[in-house]
């Protein structure tokens, strides 16, 4: 996840859209839920304003409630990537 972080430090003007959520309880003790979604994901890169990234992106998650009720991410895992028409061109630099 700190990877993760890293990388949208790069980004501005994020906007997240998710869609197509599955949650399926997995145990009880420790409380987790897989999660499969789809997310629209779209972000300006802040060295280049005028650049607009637009994707589409296929996640799989394993989150955990902790005992002070908070969610944690176990697993945090894009199944696929895709930049959208028209979109700047991906530049991932961590």
């Amino acid at each position: 996840m700190d990877a993760h972080y890293k990388m949208h430090q790069n980004f501005t003007n994020e906007k997240f859209v998710v869609d197509n959520v599955q949650v399926v309880p997995i145990c009880d003790k420790p409380e987790r839920a897989r999660v499969n979604a789809t997310v629209y994901w779209e972000a300006t890169y802040k060295a280049q304003p005028e650049l607009t990234l637009r994707t589409v992106v296929g996640e799989y998650w394993i989150i955990e409630r902790q005992t002070d009720g908070k969610i944690k991410f176990v697993i945090y895992h894009s199944t696929y990537f895709h930049v959208l028409p028209g979109s700047a061109p991906i530049e991932l630099n961590i």
